[in-house]
């Protein structure tokens, strides 16, 4: 039976995909260029991931339940 995921491994899975999204896209605009549109929406992105970040450390200190010890609703027995 697979485990149920924590709303930190939501978080945690959730933050790295964004972080590789930035990275990939950061990358190709070093190799093509970009417009302006592409730049300013790379840089949105980029913010998004850093402030997620920030709320994620917030929401730890105000949800016990993000530390990793509860697992989400829906699960077995629910």
């Amino acid at each position: 039976m697979t485990p149920q995921p924590t709303k930190s491994d939501i978080l945690a899975d959730l933050e790295a995909a964004l972080t590789n999204i930035v990275a990939d896209l950061r990358e190709e605009r070093e190799t093509r260029g970009c417009t302006p549109t592409f730049c300013a929406g790379v840089a949105q992105l980029a913010g998004l991931v850093s402030r997620m970040t920030s709320m994620k450390e917030a929401f730890r200190e105000w949800d016990p339940g993000l530390t990793g010890s509860q697992p989400l609703p829906g699960g077995e027995g629910d």
